[in-house]
């Protein structure tokens, strides 16, 4: 969960990647945005619990950065397992990292 608060038109999106771990292989099973006045804590923490029930999550991975530990705090008071999740380097790098895994078919997407 990539939780991007702010309710500005032009700012990022809120971003949920539901993701099945099988062994060292991740699945990408689906991507959801929440846009605009969607992106409110108390509105995107409704969302994530409901697809935590639909998903049967383990846990919600989120990205931890000044103000968007609230929502942390808030998904940990609808009894969720939480992961807090502190970036290192910014959103391009860490993607190219994955990159091999990828390539390697370690990280899949499911078809649409």
């Amino acid at each position: 969960m990539d939780p991007a608060i702010s309710e500005k038109a032009l700012s990022d999106d809120f971003a949920i990647v539901v993701t099945a771990y099988i062994g060292k292989f991740k699945n990408i099973k689906s991507c959801y945005a929440l846009k605009g006045t969607e992106k409110n804590p108390y509105n995107a923490v409704q969302f994530a619990k409901n697809l935590y029930i639909l998903w049967k999550a383990k846990a919600i991975n989120v990205e931890v950065v000044a103000f968007q530990k609230v929502l942390s705090a808030l998904l940990k008071t609808e009894k969720l397992a939480v992961n807090e999740i502190n970036p290192s380097r910014d959103k391009v790098t860490r993607l190219m990292e994955k990159q091999a895994e990828f390539e390697q078919g370690f990280i899949s997407f499911d078809p649409e």
